[in-house]
């Protein structure tokens, strides 16, 4: 019996492990910075068949917010951004033309994540909601699931052993459960951590305009003091 309760409580680890997997994921496409996981969410469509992005080119973060992506042949440009659009419609693609004096000779795509602004933080936040929602139905439809085939599993045991195996699985659920808590909360710190970034550029170069505007009227100021030289001419 106790090999039962054992193999019933690993699987219920792997199934809410694979929840929670799927769960970390989904929230690493909502993109702060640029997470190698933008790259897997999609694949490359090229002559009527599709191809992991790995396949068809190398990529690398010359910046924290950005992706450089090598296509091994100039042909996978075009589907490389069709795909990488449709995945992470938010992205800004351009493609660059080879440096001069470059060792490279090949066009490469170049991939920014834009800044966390008041718009983004918003639908950021309404998208880790709409995962959390989701993902939350199926880890309690698996608990109760799996706590009624424990009770089938348990009946005629002796209450210790009931405790002791009510107790382990308990404990495999919470740390699923917080897991996730903690998934979800690091994801928000990050979007909220970006927005403050943001607020913060925009002030510096609002007071950079200010001081700017500020200086151009002082040295108008003072040209045209200079300019009058205290005599009218009639």
């Amino acid at each position: 019996m106790r090999q039962k309760v054992l193999g019933l409580i690993e699987e219920a680890k792997s199934q809410f492990s694979g929840y929670a997997s799927i769960y970390a994921y989904r929230l690493e496409n909502v993109c702060v910075k640029a997470e190698s996981a933008a790259l897997l969410s999609f694949n490359v469509e090229f002559e009527g068949d599709e191809y992991p992005i790995e396949q068809m080119a190398n990529a690398w973060n010359p910046r924290e917010d950005q992706y450089e992506i090598v296509p091994n042949d100039e042909e996978y440009i075009f589907p490389i951004c069709k795909g990488m659009k449709e995945a992470h419609p938010e992205f800004e693609i351009e493609v660059k033309d080879p440096e001069e004096g470059s060792d490279n000779d090949s066009k490469t795509i170049l991939v920014t994540v834009p800044e966390v602004d008041k718009n983004r933080r918003d639908t950021m936040m309404d998208a880790v909601d709409t995962l959390s929602k989701d993902i939350k139905p199926r880890i309690d439809a698996a608990n109760e699931e799996y706590k009624v085939r424990l009770d089938i599993l348990l009946i005629g045991e002796t209450k210790e052993r009931i405790d002791e195996a009510k107790k382990e699985y308990n404990k495999l659920h919470d740390t699923i459960k917080d897991y996730c808590k903690q998934c979800r909360e690091q994801k928000e710190k990050e979007i909220e951590e970006a927005y403050q970034r943001y607020l913060e550029k925009q002030k510096a170069a609002e007071r950079q305009h200010q001081e700017q505007q500020a200086a151009t009227n002082l040295q108008a100021g003072m040209s045209m003091k200079l300019g009058d030289n205290g005599e009218n001419d009639y």
